[in-house]
């Protein structure tokens, strides 16, 4: 965890009055000896420091400098008081304080000996606390993030591209981006700039005492992130929802279009359903199973991307080029599990959210949908899957006292069954950087390979995600019989009656 940051200001560092507040402001309360103060407003902007507060870097930075020191005679450095500032101005500050007057070239020989023995070593460990991706994932579904920084650019672009946060903060500024670095406010306040907002608007998290000083000189809230204060309460603290179980009773807000790409899984052939064709094509109440759901999510994504074997994939293009340029096809060259081939799916995407949908599931209602992704956006949730209770489940989600998951039992993995159970129902909705970074942790270290299909499975995602309350919703909202697969000709004949139901009642209703 961050620890609060204390002790003397190295001289020099208040050489310049920055407007810094002699007082904290009215509303200041007391968590364990902890401070942190109501906010006066909503916040529209989160200002985030780096080291200290997402990444717990202190002891690599104090080792660099302690061994760029050592270099020039100097053994007693002592990095707790100068946490948050510029290499360069740590350098220069603690040669003057021994007697020692540098020309600017070595001093800026000695800062960049130190950025490298950091830089390289916070890549080798990459020491991010804990939850502090998936709070920033989502926290970006309602708030506008910023990283702001003293460190250089390349320790902080180092930070982004190692933990794939790019597309998290809306804006970057590092220590080159600014004339004065922490305490001075000009960080915070280009920040503010940048996202077109008001310091007042802004919410500062930091961590360090300049930082503080720097926030407050800009006019933002300051909140302090340490041992009382932890990135894991952000969500709870902001107003997120931290529900597991998500109520389908209220109406959520209307997702736009322009927010969403689906993703459809389709290498399956119809063997099993007497058909030459890929299972996508095969025709149910007289439209193929790709017709429906194109039907389905055309209206609600900005994008529709079927993941396809190298055998299927010219008939599916074909089939779908008659509907709509705004779906693709993706390559799934093996069919090595349903987790390879959403990583197929997901490259191109560029959109915030991801809907998966299995390519077999052709009754899932517009209304059920609508009120999946309402749900999730409104719930800034990292995943959200609608599931529903079921007799000898092929799928289980397995759940702690507190609602977590778990563990997901598969049948086909060999995982011992309930009688009933809480099972998917082909739709997953998901932050597409939350997948996207779940889907390389999974692949690194196997995580999710099956134990008896040596497949890549996907669900296990979701109780990798699952840490925190609200990371992952679940709610009743998509029925049974939506919920059917089309496997065999019995399943197929099932949701024919039930589609020519629903068509045969539409005709019904008065235009």
């Amino acid at each position: 965890m961050s620890r609060q940051r204390t002790g003397r200001n190295p001289r020099g560092i208040h050489s310049r009055s920055y407007d810094e507040p002699k007082h904290f402001p009215v509303g200041r309360i007391i968590l364990g000896g902890f401070r942190c103060h109501k906010l006066k407003a909503v916040p529209k902007g989160l200002l985030f420091d780096m080291d200290g507060v997402l990444v717990d870097s202190t002891p690599i930075h104090a080792q660099a400098f302690e061994e760029v020191f050592r270099s020039v005679g100097i053994d007693d450095f002592e990095y707790a008081s100068y946490a948050g500032m510029r290499t360069a101005e740590v350098i220069r500050d603690v040669m003057l304080q021994r007697g020692r007057l540098l020309e600017p070239e070595e001093i800026a020989g000695l800062a960049a000996a130190k950025t490298r023995l950091a830089v390289q070593r916070m890549k080798a460990a990459n020491p991010v606390f804990p939850h502090a991706l998936e709070v920033l994932e989502r926290l970006s579904a309602r708030y506008l993030l910023a990283l702001v920084s003293s460190g250089s650019e390349v320790s902080v672009r180092s930070f982004i591209d190692v933990n794939r946060v790019g597309r998290t903060f809306r804006t970057v500024v590092h220590g080159g981006d600014v004339a004065n670095a922490k305490p001075a406010p000009d960080g915070y306040r280009e920040a503010a700039r940048r996202l077109n907002l008001a310091c007042s608007d802004c919410l500062v998290l930091e961590d360090a005492d300049s930082g503080e000083a720097a926030a407050r000189a800009a006019g933002c809230e300051v909140w302090r992130i340490g041992s009382e204060f932890t990135l894991a309460d952000l969500p709870g603290r902001l107003g997120l929802s931290d529900n597991r179980v998500a109520s389908a009773g209220r109406r959520p807000v209307q997702s736009l279009p322009q927010n969403w790409t689906a993703i459809v899984p389709a290498a399956g052939r119809g063997t099993r359903l007497g058909s030459d064709q890929p299972k996508i094509l095969f025709e149910i109440a007289g439209r193929t199973i790709l017709d429906w759901l194109l039907d389905l999510l055309l209206p609600r994504c900005s994008g529709v991307v079927v993941v396809a074997a190298p055998w299927s994939a010219d008939a599916i293009s074909n089939a779908a080029a008659g509907r709509s340029g705004r779906v693709q096809i993706a390559l799934q060259p093996n069919p090595i599990g349903m987790a390879d081939a959403v990583e197929r799916g997901i490259a191109t995407v560029d959109t915030e959210n991801v809907l998966l949908i299995w390519g077999d599931q052709a009754a899932v209602r517009g209304e059920s949908l609508d009120l999946a992704m309402g749900l999730h956006e409104e719930g800034c949730a990292l995943a959200t899957v609608p599931t529903v209770w079921r007799s000898h489940p092929y799928i289980h989600f397995a759940r702690d006292s507190a609602g977590r998951i778990v563990n997901v039992l598969q049948a086909r993995e060999g995982d011992p069954m309930p009688s009933e159970g809480e099972s998917d129902t082909g739709v997953f909705l998901f932050r597409t950087g939350a997948l996207v970074r779940s889907l390389e942790t999974m692949r690194a270290t196997g995580s999710g390979l099956g134990k008896i299909t040596r497949e890549l499975n996907l669900l296990p995602i979701l109780s990798r995600l699952d840490t925190l309350p609200g990371n992952v919703l679940s709610a009743p909202i998509i029925s049974e019989e939506e919920s059917v697969g089309v496997n065999t000709p019995a399943e197929a004949e099932f949701l024919a009656s039930i589609l020519e139901a629903r068509r045969e009642a539409a005709r019904r209703i008065p235009a």
